[in-house]
């Protein structure tokens, strides 16, 4: 007669029942590992979808101006400038927006007298760089400093932020004295 273990005479038996349960957690983990690191390395492309074409203003009272950020990146920007007592809307597009999209709100400002310095983002159509959250608010930063620099009152400067630029927009009227937010 066989002679037992104390261990199994006592109900203890050590048996791999599920090795597959433990090999399967770890395949789970593995690309649960890969798809966040996949996000962290390619979020920007999930989140800014910057339009390549640029468009020239084809009317003649918008002017295609330059604005240079702080850390030394150049703006493409359409402006048009205000008729006296009227304010100047520096307005921070969407994502995937130009100001080639935004004819129409043009055109409806320059008819009641309001001027614009409408943006085109960093890495977007005409601009260089790349997208990216802290870059958007130095772009904001730029846009506003150069109204101020085209001797623009900070009271007659209207800051409007669409969508993505809403969260720039907010924080340069947090610190800057604007007209209206």
């Amino acid at each position: 007669m066989r002679k037992r273990s104390k261990s199994s005479r006592l109900g203890f038996r050590r048996r791999k029942r599920w090795p597959w349960l433990v090999w399967a957690g770890l395949a789970l983990m593995g690309l649960y590992l890969a798809a966040l690191l996949a996000f962290t390395l390619f979020q920007d492309r999930l989140i800014y979808f910057p339009p390549t074409e640029r468009s020239a203003p084809g009317e003649p009272y918008i002017s295609e101006v330059e604005v240079s950020t702080s850390d030394h990146e150049t703006l493409l920007a359409w402006y048009s400038p205000a008729a006296a007592g009227c304010p100047t809307v520096l307005f921070l597009d969407g994502n995937a927006g130009t100001p080639g999209i935004q004819s129409g709100r043009w055109r409806r400002l320059h008819e009641h007298g309001v001027g614009f310095l409408g943006l085109t983002w960093r890495g977007y159509a005409g601009s260089t760089g790349r997208p990216g959250e802290a870059g958007f608010h130095r772009d904001a930063e730029a846009g506003y400093d150069w109204l101020r620099e085209e001797n623009i009152d900070a009271d007659d400067i209207v800051v409007h932020g669409f969508s993505i630029g809403s969260g720039p927009a907010t924080r340069l009227a947090a610190e800057h004295d604007t007209g209206a937010l």
